[in-house]
């Protein structure tokens, strides 16, 4: 009766780059959520569970042995996404075949469900749960438990002696207050008031209703598209359940929304905040379409809401044609104006690298985020580099419009990054093929400075950057005028939960004018 779930993705070097990435005063990681919810789900009915998390353990791979030589699991679940956690997964699955072969592994996570019968081919687990995880692990447990057949189980690919077989698509629940309320004592000691190593990041739904043509929602069962509304959420009174019990067991008053889209129902959302309000609780980030931010949601987040969080993606009209990303670019300089108002801090995403990108799109990049930084100084913003994902539309429209053929092999993504810090990664240039070696160094280069010099406090310019824009000329012409970006005055570390963990009086409305 006792299950271990295991969190992917150790790199060897993890600690060193998310370090150097965090914005937090105090590094805090993410929790593997996918893992706490299908966990919780199975200890609600009788399972006793072990969660392991490689992001926080060096000593992972002895703590996995120990684990396995000194309980009897019933199987082992690991949480698949592309990239190292792919890699890792696999070298989880060979640890533990080692020492107890016959230990069924179950694979889950979007990597895993999209590709399951090549996953089995090629990495060997024993099954793969496809798509929502509960209800499908669950029976699956139940049928290792009484070693009944597993044909029936909807939602499932495994192995059968030579044979792969794949049943139908699970339909997935609509209404996801069916679920119980995570069970975050399943972290054992790292959940507690500190936040260390796990910030509180609630997640309030799944899926989006946006279409974005580089997200892999396109990729889901093609036997589940149109059955399922494209955004399933939980109610606000379930969210409510969730933020008063962490509050009860740990007695902080600082969470983080983490799904994709936190306002899509403004009522809901106001009915949360408003909560928020009445508690004195506090919201380190959220995150939003800035097609579904008015004010009235704006204002409700005042003094609540530390930051938001929204994507651009891209400054070009053209670009966002391609990616479809339906947003009015001359809608947010008001909405940044209302955001400096109410004391929320802006945080926004672009992606670079894109299919027919030319200078000019990358410089409309710039002169937008400058722009943003003369009406809100605080606002942040980040470059990623455009990763095709497999089986998404926009992997497909790269293909096209660029005349190259994608690589699709399994193993091929396991160093798969849209973090590329370096023009020294091996492995950067070789998933964006239509990009030169030249071009790509420029646009690694480039992400750095943009990240540099579009921090939320706008020190001055790192020597670093100071040094690629002295000596390429690209570089210099797409960041002339840098010198002239608006700077806060105000510079002191805004964090909330530094502050609630100090006892430091708090006025989030009023930050920006200290």
């Amino acid at each position: 009766m006792k299950i271990l779930l295991i969190n992917p993705g150790h790199d060897g070097s993890h600690e060193l780059y998310k370090h150097d990435c965090s914005i937090r005063s105090t590094h805090r990681d993410p929790p593997p959520i996918g893992i706490l919810y299908v966990g919780t789900y199975l200890h609600e009915n009788g399972y006793d569970i072990d969660i392991l998390d490689t992001h926080i353990h060096d000593n992972y791979r002895e703590l996995i042995l120990d684990k396995i030589q000194n309980n009897d699991y019933l199987f082992c679940g690991i949480s698949v996404i592309i990239g190292k956690f792919q890699k890792n997964a696999e070298e989880i699955t060979r640890l533990i075949k080692s020492v107890k072969s016959d230990l069924p592994v179950v694979w889950g996570g979007i990597m895993a469900s999209i590709r399951s019968e090549s996953m089995l081919r090629e990495y060997s687990p024993d099954y793969i749960v496809r798509y929502d995880g509960e209800d499908t692990t669950l029976e699956l447990a139940k049928a290792l438990e009484t070693q009944s057949d597993v044909s029936k189980i909807d939602g499932l690919a495994y192995r059968d002696q030579d044979e792969i077989r794949v049943t139908p698509p699970r339909m997935p629940k609509v209404d996801l207050d069916y679920y119980p309320v995570p069970k975050w004592e399943l972290f054992g000691e790292h959940f507690n008031r500190e936040q260390v190593p796990y910030y509180f990041s609630i997640m309030s739904s799944r899926g989006c209703p946006f279409n974005c043509s580089f997200c892999y929602k396109h990729s889901i069962d093609q036997r589940l598209c149109g059955r399922i509304p494209p955004w399933r959420f939980r109610s606000a009174d379930h969210i409510i359940k969730e933020v008063s019990y962490i509050n009860s067991k740990t007695k902080t008053t600082v969470f983080t929304f983490g799904d994709d889209n936190f306002i899509v129902d403004k009522k809901r959302a106001l009915d949360v905040l408003r909560f928020f309000k009445e508690q004195n609780f506090y919201i380190e980030e959220c995150i939003g379409h800035l097609n579904c931010l008015d004010v009235e949601l704006m204002e409700a987040m005042a003094g609540i809401v530390q930051t938001f969080i929204f994507s651009i993606e891209t400054a070009s009209p053209r670009l966002q044609k391609i990616l479809n990303k339906k947003i009015s670019l001359s809608s947010i300089p008001g909405k940044m104006s209302e955001l400096l108002r109410l004391g929320i801090a802006p945080s926004t995403n672009f992606i670079i690298g894109l299919p027919s990108e030319d200078m000019s799109d990358l410089r409309a990049n710039i002169e937008f985020m400058m722009k943003l930084k003369s009406i809100h100084p605080y606002i942040r913003g980040n470059i990623y580099l455009y990763l095709p994902l497999p089986d998404t539309k926009l992997f497909d429209v790269t293909e096209e419009l660029c005349g190259v053929k994608l690589r699709n092999d399994l193993s091929f993504y396991e160093n798969a990054n849209m973090y590329v810090k370096s023009t020294f990664d091996p492995y950067g240039n070789a998933f964006r093929p239509w990009l030169s070696s030249d071009k790509f160094n420029m646009l690694v280069q480039y992400a750095s400075i943009f990240n540099d010099l579009f921090q939320t406090f706008n020190m001055e310019p790192s020597p670093q950057s100071m040094e690629l824009l002295s000596g390429n000329k690209d570089l210099i012409a797409l960041f002339a005028g840098f010198e002239d970006i608006n700077c806060p005055k105000n510079r002191s570390h805004l964090y909330v939960l530094d502050k609630v963990l100090e006892g430091t009086p708090i006025d989030l409305l009023h930050s920006f004018e200290q």
